[in-house]
């Protein structure tokens, strides 16, 4: 299941819990965005795929039933905000580490790292449920968790 409801300034999906639908918003949201060089809406779409994918796999837990609602909106030219609602029960985000591993073969939290380093500032639901990213698309992407050990 998926549905789309555009607007000038805002597009609103409600997709089934698959991961073959991720594609199709991205490319959806491409087209809402299509003024925008490819180069610099990639963070955008880096950020979109991983708020989806753990929405579907860790949220939901994979279960097609579920629904995830996900709305991008522009706040301005080049900002926008991205907010990811998964019918699961939500984590304890406060708890969150978002310091890159120590062995980078190890992938674990690697979608938060990456949308933390390329969003201007993410927030959470008080239920961990819903992730809201505020993304620039021509902003260049640092690091802002703790330093880590070289």
């Amino acid at each position: 299941m998926l549905r789309v409801d555009k607007s000038e300034k805002n597009i609103v999906f409600q997709i089934s819990s698959e991961t073959s639908l991720v594609d199709k918003i991205l490319k959806e949201t491409e087209r809402f965005v299509d003024r925008v060089k490819d180069e610099n809406r990639s963070g955008l779409m880096i950020v979109l795929r991983e708020l989806l994918l753990n929405a579907v796999i860790h949220g939901n837990n994979n279960v097609a039933e579920r629904h995830i609602n996900c709305r991008i909106e522009k706040l301005e030219k080049t900002r926008l905000r991205v907010e990811v609602e998964d019918e699961g029960s939500g984590f304890d985000y406060r708890n969150l580490d978002m310091r890159l591993p120590e062995n980078p073969n190890h992938l674990k939290r690697r979608g938060y790292i990456l949308i933390n380093a390329l969003s201007d500032r993410i927030e959470f639901n008080s239920r961990g449920n819903c992730i809201t990213a505020y993304v620039t698309l021509n902003r260049e992407s640092f690091w802002r968790g703790e330093n880590p050990q070289l």
